[in-house]
Parts: structure tokens; sequence; C-alpha cells
């Protein structure tokens, strides 16, 4: 740990515990930025010293490198975690740091319907709207976003629309230009009962507990739907590769999108597995498996 301008920067900061797949090594440096001159501030530092950087949400979809990450690591907290609510004009705002369960509860409580998804998605505010994140049949982002305020990798804000970003199936334009999604604002559209809300919640919340992993250390989806009829899963279940197990990693009994982390898996395992599954579901039926799950700092690196 060291202070740069009053501010702590921690060192050979492990992301292990950071992550949902409870994978990875260190982060050389590590910092939580509470306000937008503290992001400022320490994205200067880095382009200055030449230190690759990333923004960490919530840490869902994302495998670590069993080295770790050879750069700074940064955590929106403090204002980036606030949510404004403008009823008169039917819209809400939430910091890039604020979780999407957090959102999708508060909007809930006070009967917006529409976000229901966001409820069962562990992730934030910014991770979502860069990789437009939902669920198969309840919702994404893109339904009912507005704009976002994004700080581009040369420290430009800018404001950016929804076709600006250019949404599609897991994508947007931030993937491709590295922007940190400072806020982001959405329409309130529907008013139901929170009541039944809180319902709907529950049977989504219990649908996916029935589909998916009961194991908690997993990063979600590991493929991309495939075009057409026929899931990732049913093509990997089909090449026999469900269960299949190296190290302590296991493409999940209950669903074959899913690899899990029976306990000591490492980030080396994981990427074995994903590339057995893409090598033999081309093999077997000339498909193409194009990862949902983010490399880091393979993918990611920005400096």
């Amino acid at each position: 740990m060291f202070k740069h301008a009053n501010k702590m920067i921690f060192k050979n900061v492990s992301l292990k515990p950071l992550t949902t797949y409870c994978i990875g090594g260190p982060a050389k440096y590590f910092f939580i930025a509470k306000n937008i001159y503290e992001l400022f501030d320490i994205l200067n530092w880095a382009k200055r010293e030449g230190i690759p950087w990333f923004v960490l949400g919530r840490g869902s979809n994302l495998l670590i490198n069993d080295n770790g990450f050879p750069g700074l690591v940064i955590k929106l907290g403090g204002d980036f975690k606030k949510i404004e609510i403008n009823e008169s004009y039917g819209l809400v705002s939430a910091g890039g740091g604020c979780s999407l369960p957090k959102l999708g509860i508060t909007l809930i409580n006070k009967g917006w319907s529409g976000f229901e998804y966001m409820c069962v998605i562990p992730g934030t505010i910014g991770a979502a709207v860069r990789i437009n994140a939902g669920t198969t049949k309840e919702g994404e982002i893109k339904d009912r976003f507005v704009s976002a305020q994004v700080l581009m990798p040369d420290l430009q804000i800018k404001t950016l629309s929804a076709n600006e970003l250019n949404f599609s199936y897991r994508y947007s334009n931030l993937i491709k230009n590295n922007g940190i999604v400072l806020n982001a604002t959405f329409n309130l559209e529907t008013k139901e009962s929170p009541k039944i809300l809180k319902k709907r919640i529950k049977e989504i919340a219990l649908k996916r507990r029935y589909k998916h992993p009961r194991n908690s250390k997993n990063c979600g989806s590991i493929f991309k739907r495939p075009k057409g009829k026929k899931s990732a899963g049913w093509y990997i279940e089909q090449v026999g590769l469900k269960g299949t197990r190296i190290g302590d990693a296991q493409i999940a009994l209950e669903h074959a999108n899913w690899i899990i982390n029976l306990g000591n898996a490492r980030a080396k395992d994981v990427k074995a597995l994903i590339e057995l599954a893409q090598e033999k579901v081309m093999k077997k039926f000339n498909v193409k498996l194009e990862r949902e799950v983010t490399y880091v700092p393979e993918d990611i690196i920005t400096k």
C-alpha cells in the first residue's frame, strides 16, 4: 500500500474473493474511486506511468488469469453507487458501480416494472451496459436504456444514446472502445403492484435455480447463444462433455453452458474446458461457440 495525492493505492491484492468464480491471481495495484475526481486522478497516474488498467464490477462474467493482472484494477464506489429517481420525468439514473439487484429492487419497491430481470444478475450497471446484460426471456439493458455518461480512454466524458452504443445480443460499442460507464439512465414506463412484481422475481429466481448450477462459484454462461434454435449448452451436451472435469473445474451437470469451480480450480483448467468444448462442437456440428466470459487480462488490456 502507498499514497498517491493523498489516496491509498494497494499493492498485490488478491482478486479471487472479488470474483464470482473465486479464481485468479493478484492485481499489481488496486484502487477504489469514490468520485469522478478520484477516477480522473488515478487514470492520469496510470497513463503517466504506462500502467494498464481495467474497472472491476462485481466480478461476474470474468475469468482472471492465474498470474493476476499486471497493472491497476479500479473499483467504483461512493458516488458511483448512487440511484436517482425522477418520477416527474419518468427516468431513473444509477451509477456505474451500482449493483443491478440493488437498482431492480429499489424500483420494484416503488412499483416500477420492466426491471425484474436485474434482480437475478450479479453485476454492476457499468458492466451490464457494456455487454447489454439480460436474461433469455425477461429483458435486457437496451429495453429501457436512454443514455449513459461514459469516460472514454482519452479521459473525455461523453453522453451516449442507445443508437450510439449499437446494442445487440451481449454487445455494445463499449467493448471495443473501453469506455467507463459513470452512470446510466433508464425510462420508467409501467407501474404495477410491488407485491405482484416481487412474486414475479421469485418465479424468475426459482426458474433459474432449477436450470442452473447450485454451486455459486461460476461466472454464468460461458458461451453466447449460437445462431439457430439450439443453445450452446445443447451442443456441449451432445458431444458428451456434460460433467467433464479438468482439475477442479467442471462442466456443470445441471447446465452444460456453465463451468463451475469445485474448490480450487485454476483459470487454465477453465480455459482448457472451454477450448475442449469449442473443438468438439466445431468438429461434430461445424458450429463455432463464441465466448461470453471475458478473459482478464487477455481481452481487456488498456493503457
